[in-house]
């Protein structure tokens, strides 16, 4: 129902791009100053529909979810991290990371819902800004990330891997650290059942 919700969202944002353009699908010219202000909302009006879309998606998830009763929240690495037997740490270098494995945060869990939707605007900027790059092209830095099994939680990066999801990408570039785990996958099951639980 989800991704549902995400491309009605897309769909707004391309009738409301498609309302600046001419019946050819390009682009006016930016003839004089005050149409080059013109032109410049209707570059940044889909940047904000996509952040209100995109909080939407999180309140309704969140309502969803208390009917279903499965968790919308994403895990909190440091409930998890004393729970763990660990051998230690190392570093995996660039890595390109699903980004449905990326279930949980470092220290900003309560910010998103379990998909990396915004759950509040204090930060509304940031996510702002992080899109504006998304539709120029602009190259983002890699995330960082620490990987536990087959599972990742950010350490940073958070606004990058939101606005990758809201636009429906797959993959994001990362950083990993990967935490040595005796018991591996199973170990770090039966900390992800406690911690659901206090996130409850």
């Amino acid at each position: 129902m989800s991704r549902c919700l995400v491309e009605i969202a897309v769909q707004i944002r391309r009738d409301r791009e498609a309302e600046t353009n001419n019946g050819h699908g390009l682009r006016l010219p930016a003839e004089t100053p005050c149409h080059t202000h013109r032109m410049n909302i209707a570059f940044q009006q889909p940047i904000f529909d996509d952040f209100a879309s995109a909080v939407f998606i999180a309140k309704w998830r969140d309502w969803l979810s208390r009917f279903t009763r499965r968790c919308n929240d994403l895990l909190v690495l440091d409930q998890i991290r004393p729970r763990l037997t660990r051998r230690g740490q190392h570093a995996l270098g660039l890595q390109i990371v699903p980004l449905n494995n990326i279930v949980g945060s470092e220290g900003r869990a309560h910010d998103f819902d379990r998909a990396f939707f915004p759950r509040q605007t204090h930060t509304q900027e940031r996510w702002l800004s992080v899109a504006r790059a998304f539709y120029a092209n602009v190259p983002l830095p890699p995330v960082e990330l620490i990987k536990l099994g087959d599972l990742y939680f950010v350490m940073d990066g958070h606004h990058r891997i939101s606005v990758a999801r809201t636009h429906g990408q797959k993959f994001i570039d990362a950083h990993v650290i990967e935490i040595d785990m005796p018991n591996g996958t199973e170990s770090l099951k039966d900390s992800m059942s406690i911690s659901k639980s206090m996130l409850r």
